[in-house]
């Protein structure tokens, strides 16, 4: 089967994502909280990017795929308040400051480094206004998938004529789970890797503290649920110390 580099195509991504997320919302009440400019990191297609720019914000998206920018550039047609980048969320230097920067929907996860983690910190640092903050999302790693059979396949999405299935293999001493998914669209098969850094609770926040960053506020979901064990994801609102 076709190897292809995962985020290779910007509609490919929207069809699987731009129309089942339950975090626009929380995004864009965050950005009427704190307020714009705004930074997005890895900002993909513009998922977030557009409506919060729509909302009147000055929004600028940063992203390390031209694929995913091309498709966010074209969605984003005759939005003059929204401007794209091509950049790395763990090395960038735009020469603005933003009151609210962000990374949403995992994007940390492809971190796989503390070299890296400790560089998006300081570009964040670097960028934020003195009373800006930083949001952030990642799921709590979960037992049940990391520790599926890796030679057997599992259901991530169907819909829109497009089918994807995953095998995974993690990898406990570097804390990543390496990923396959198995795409099916039209007469088109393929294969992407997709390896995710497993992020632990404890370990996040010490990430945080031990680079120069206060959490002003932690939720469990994208309706500013309480963070708790029950929840699946980590969300963290930060500000520099």
């Amino acid at each position: 089967m076709e190897k292809r580099l995962i985020y290779n195509s910007g509609h490919i991504y929207d069809l699987q994502n731009a129309n089942d997320r339950d975090d626009v919302n929380f995004y864009r009440s965050i950005v009427k909280r704190y307020g714009g400019p705004v930074l997005e990191l890895a900002c993909g297609t513009g998922v977030l990017s557009i409506p919060i720019a729509k909302d009147g914000y000055d929004v600028t998206g940063l992203d390390l795929s031209n694929d995913m920018l091309l498709q966010a550039r074209n969605k984003a047609e005759g939005v003059s308040n929204l401007q794209f980048l091509n950049g790395n969320m763990s090395d960038f230097s735009i020469g603005k400051k933003f009151k609210t920067i962000f990374a949403a929907f995992n994007s940390v996860c492809h971190l796989h480094s503390y070299h890296e983690i400790k560089g998006m910190i300081n570009c964040v640092k670097k960028h934020l206004s003195n009373d800006g903050i930083f949001v952030f999302d990642c799921f709590i790693p979960d037992f049940n998938i990391l520790s599926r059979d890796k030679n057997k396949r599992y259901p991530v999405f169907e819909g829109n004529g497009l089918s994807i299935t995953e095998t995974n293999e993690y990898d406990p001493i570097e804390q990543v789970n390496h990923i396959k998914w198995y795409h099916e669209y039209g007469n088109q098969k393929w294969i992407e890797d997709l390896d995710m850094r497993m992020f632990y609770p404890q370990e996040t926040q010490n990430y945080l503290i031990s680079n120069g960053m206060t959490i002003i506020e932690k939720y469990g979901n994208h309706q500013f649920g309480e963070f708790g064990r029950q929840n699946r994801l980590q969300i963290y609102i930060c500000k520099k110390s």
